[in-house]
């Protein structure tokens, strides 16, 4: 299982995590590669990590972003909204981030983030994870990107994003 076990430090600025502006629900979490001068058309493929996952899952919508050049550059979370009107929200600025969607990196290992989702516990997280996907397998053979884990706890319910450029 990929469950944090060790201490967690502040975000680095190589990992971000962005909220639409108008939309509570969805999170946007910027990997390394990121562009962060001008976003504007950055991303060149999307691949839907949910419909991966098979018919019996039934968290949030997650999008994982390609650039141009085929580095992995974001992930993109997108839970049910209620009276979603208009798509146009996922182009709104960007607002930080609040409470129910966190990211830390480990102590010893500042290429490792782990991004909590709203159903991450947030008092007693030992022992928290019932099972992770690692959903790098799922993209295939051509995929070179980070490991990503998708961890969920003993109800079923995702809870957190493992992303590993590499052990240390």
């Amino acid at each position: 299982m990929s469950e944090p076990e060790q201490a967690l430090t502040p975000l680095p600025d190589h990992f971000r995590v962005r909220v639409y502006d108008n939309c509570r629900e969805a999170a946007y979490f910027e990997l390394p590669d990121f562009p962060r001068d001008d976003r504007r058309g950055c991303v060149g493929k999307t691949i839907e990590l949910h419909y991966l996952l098979g018919d019996d899952y039934t968290g949030p919508k997650l999008n994982l972003d390609f650039d141009h050049n085929g580095r992995p550059i974001g992930i993109e979370v997108l839970y049910p909204i209620v009276d979603d009107d208009d798509e146009s929200e996922r182009e709104q600025a960007l607002t930080p981030l609040p409470d129910h969607f966190r990211v830390r990196v480990y102590d010893n290992c500042r290429d490792t983030a782990y991004f909590e989702l709203p159903d991450y516990p947030r008092d007693d997280r030992r022992g928290c994870v019932g099972k992770t996907i690692e959903l790098h397998y799922l993209l295939g053979d051509d995929y070179t990107g980070p490991k990503l884990n998708l961890d969920f706890d003993h109800n079923g319910r995702p809870i957190g994003i493992e992303v590993l450029y590499r052990l240390s």
